[in-house]
């Protein structure tokens, strides 16, 4: 077993090699909310969809979440229209640089460049698994519930 590592270190170490910031942003299984780095590379298998792989993904399980700039709400999990909310999600948070994450009683927090924040929490209903995933150059998927300390 790994040891335990820190989301904020591990994530601020790993996401300050890409100067341009986050690469592409969305919306995947329902309102699971991701974030890429990197350039990604495209993968076509026959009778599939294309998939494109990025050198660091970060997932957030969270079943609600919400994302504000300067305190104001954006956009948050509750959304109706799909493609709307992956538009916006893209929109607001391509280009964007993590600057940091905290924690404060059951609520999760990224902080990113020009007042934006993401908030988000495992709800008891329905049922989510972790907060966050991250994915390192195709390595271990870590993954933490606390939304401090990552394990794979």
């Amino acid at each position: 077993m790994q040891e335990e590592t820190y989301l904020a270190s591990t994530l601020l170490q790993r996401t300050s090699h890409y100067p341009a910031g986050i690469s592409a942003a969305g919306i995947r299984y329902g309102s699971i909310l991701y974030l890429t780095f990197g350039e990604g590379v495209c993968t076509t298998r026959p009778g599939r969809a294309t998939t494109i792989q990025y050198p660091i993904e970060l997932e957030f399980g969270a079943n609600c979440w919400r994302m504000s700039r300067n305190n104001e709400d954006l956009i948050d999990s509750d959304f109706e229209d799909i493609s709307s909310a992956r538009e916006r999600v893209s929109k607001v948070l391509v280009g964007r640089k993590i600057i940091g994450t905290s924690m404060v009683e059951d609520t999760s927090i990224v902080e990113f460049d020009d007042g934006l924040a993401l908030i988000s929490r495992i709800s008891d209903f329905p049922d989510s698994g972790f907060l966050y995933s991250l994915q390192f150059d195709n390595g271990p998927v870590l993954e933490t519930v606390d939304g401090i300390s990552v394990k794979s």
